[in-house]
């Protein structure tokens, strides 16, 4: 069975109006065409990277077989983690969202710096691939945060790959 996209005679012209439509010609002109296998550098890993500059100083406390386990664990994270300036946050579920949404960025950001390549595809996961390795950022930040990946676990797969005791700071 085909894509949907596959009914599309031409899908670049489309996109390309589209974005006209929702914003000045100015900004749309900007822009520049990239490949999807260019995405994960481009886009995300500059991302992860402001995500983990903003919140280098908090960072510090963290090390890539030292992330939260468990709700409470990092709610705590959470709160711990601020920008420069930032407050610290009371609401649970904000605490909950920072943490995986910071302790992602710069696992996948120390992972990068030791010469891992971040991987996509549309509707796939960001994923750190060296070799025959593959390490979903986001899934090992929330698997530690549910409870569905062992802390253990986790550690004995970071000194398997030389990665225990690396810091999420950059």
């Amino acid at each position: 069975m085909e894509p949907a996209s596959a009914l599309l005679t031409a899908p670049e012209t489309l996109a390309e109006s589209l974005l006209r439509f929702a914003n000045d010609d100015d900004i749309v002109g900007r822009l520049k065409s990239i490949d999807w296998s260019e995405v994960g550098d481009l886009v995300f890993a500059a991302q992860w990277r402001a995500v983990s500059e903003h919140f280098a100083a908090s960072l510090e406390t963290f090390n890539v077989d030292s992330l939260p386990c468990g709700d409470a664990e990092t709610v705590e994270a959470g709160r711990r983690l601020l920008g420069p300036g930032g407050a610290r946050l009371v609401d649970r579920d904000a605490a909950h969202e920072r943490a995986n949404r910071v302790l992602s960025a710069a696992l996948g950001c120390c992972l990068m710096s030791r010469g891992w390549s971040l991987k996509t595809s549309i509707g796939e996961p960001l994923l750190l691939v060296r070799g025959p390795e593959k390490i979903d950022p986001q899934a090992i930040v929330a698997g530690l945060s549910k409870g569905t990946l062992d802390r253990d676990e986790w550690k004995r797969r970071t000194v398997a790959l030389g990665l225990a005791g690396c810091p999420l700071s950059t």
